[in-house]
C-alpha cells in the first residue's frame, strides 16, 4: 500500500476540480433544473405586445447570458448583457429596447407551479431591470422556463407577465413586466440530456466509495497481517503524520522562490534550501 496515499491525494484534488465544475453549471439553472444545455443562444418570436395595437414586434431572449446575434440589442453602452429584448422594426431602423439584463449576482429564481398553461411546472428566472418604460418604471423581463419533454427544440412565446396563465413565484406586480416563456425539456430536470447523473458526479460517488474502502481495507490487513493496534492500524499512518509537515515546508518553499525570484536571485533572510 505504498502508492495509497499519493494515488488518494490526487483523488481528492481531482474531485475538487469535478465539483467546481458541477457548481459552475448549477449557476444557470434551480431547484435541480440545469438549464446549461440550452446556453449559448438567441431564441426568437414575433408577435404583438399585448396592447392591442395590432403591432408585432421580435423578441429575442438569451438563457443566463447577454444577447450576441442582434445588434438593435446590444447598438448602446445602456443595453450592455440585455437578456431580453423587443425590436420594433416599423421605422426606417430597426428599435431594439432591453427589456431585462443578465446580471447573475441579482437574478430571482423562482417555480412554476403544476397547472394552467405550464401543466408539467418549470422555473422562472427574474432579471434585472431593463430601460425605462411609459411612467418611468423599468421594463422588467421574466424568464419562464416551461417543462415540455415533447419540445425537440426550446420554443419562444412573449406576453404581459399579468395577461400569462402561469402560476410563477416570485409573482411581479409591474405592469411593464413582460413573460418571455421558453418551452423546453431543459426545464423538466436533467438539463434536456439523457436524464443520467454527470461525468462530475459520478467521479464524487466513486470518491466516496474509495476513500472508506482504503481507510477500512488498510485497518484490517495491518492488524491482521501486522498487528497494529490504535493509530497504528491506519493505513500509511508515518505519511499522514508527516503530511502538515510536507505542506508547511512546500509553502515555505513556494514563498522563498518567489521572493527570491522578485529579489532577482538573491535569498531572502539567507534562508536557503538544499539541492536535491
Amino acid at each position: 500500500m505504498r502508492f495509497a496515499s499519493p494515488l488518494v491525494l490526487a483523488l481528492l484534488a481531482l474531485s475538487l476540480c469535478c465539483a467546481a465544475q458541477v457548481d459552475a453549471a448549477d449557476k444557470c439553472g434551480f431547484n435541480g433544473v440545469d438549464l446549461s444545455s440550452i446556453m449559448g443562444k438567441d431564441y426568437h418570436w414575433n408577435g404583438p405586445d399585448g396592447s392591442g395595437s395590432g403591432a408585432t414586434y421580435d423578441w429575442y431572449m438569451h438563457v443566463c447570458g447577454g444577447i450576441q446575434s442582434q445588434a438593435p440589442c446590444t447598438d448602446d453602452s445602456t443595453k450592455t448583457s440585455s437578456a431580453a429584448c423587443q425590436i420594433d422594426t416599423s421605422g426606417w431602423s430597426p428599435v431594439g429596447y432591453m427589456v431585462g439584463k443578465w446580471d447573475a449576482s441579482s437574478v430571482q429564481w423562482g417555480k412554476i407551479e403544476k397547472g394552467g398553461d405550464a401543466p408539467n411546472g418549470g422555473i422562472t428566472a427574474i432579471l434585472a431591470p431593463g430601460q425605462s418604460c411609459s411612467g418611468g418604471a423599468p421594463y422588467t423581463a421574466i424568464h419562464m422556463f416551461i417543462c415540455d419533454s415533447s419540445a425537440s427544440e426550446p420554443t419562444l412565446t412573449v406576453a404581459p407577465a399579468q395577461s400569462s396563465n402561469i402560476n410563477a413565484s416570485p409573482p411581479v406586480s409591474n405592469g411593464c413586466a413582460y413573460a418571455y416563456m421558453l418551452r423546453t425539456k431543459a426545464a423538466c430536470g436533467g438539463g434536456g440530456s439523457s436524464g443520467g447523473l454527470s461525468g462530475g458526479w459520478v467521479f464524487i460517488i466513486i470518491l466516496c466509495v474509495v476513500i472508506p474502502i482504503y481507510i477500512i481495507g488498510g485497518c484490517v490487513y495491518k492488524k491482521q497481517r501486522v498487528g497494529a493496534t490504535g493509530m497504528e492500524m491506519c493505513p500509511n499512518i508515518d505519511f499522514w503524520r508527516s503530511l502538515p509537515g510536507l505542506v508547511k515546508d512546500g509553502c515555505k518553499y513556494t514563498w522563498f522562490k518567489l521572493r527570491s525570484l522578485c529579489n532577482k536571485g538573491a535569498q531572502p533572510d539567507g534562508q536557503t534550501y538544499e539541492t536535491m
